[in-house]
């Protein structure tokens, strides 16, 4: 189970398709999980390399600051670091619901 060290917290993450292809970050909803997305990874993943985060305190990944870090603007910040940690320079973004709010 792949995990990175971001922000001060430890957050998992899924990786599928062409490891070789463009990054694509799927970002899930409010209450969801990087498995929310497990119907879509089939086709998506035929084209691009899927990143699936779960974000804080949503499945596997913690949140050792607490509520106040519960924010979108947080969770953007938290995707840009994981993205880095990648060494992703470049991706596209997907969200659903809430995970769509972080791309505004």
């Amino acid at each position: 189970m792949p995990y990175a060290t971001v922000n001060g917290l430890t957050m998992y993450y899924e990786e599928h398709g062409l490891p070789s292809g463009p990054p694509l970050v799927l970002l899930h909803g409010f209450t969801g999980t990087s498995a929310s997305w497990a119907p879509q990874l089939q086709v998506f993943g035929a084209h691009y390399r899927l990143v699936a985060p779960d974000m804080r305190l949503h499945g596997r990944t913690n949140n050792p600051a607490g509520l106040a870090a519960m924010n979108h603007r947080q969770f953007a910040r938290d995707v840009i670091a994981l993205c880095q940690a990648l060494g992703i320079e470049r991706a596209s973004f997907c969200g659903e619901s809430s995970g769509a709010m972080q791309l505004l």
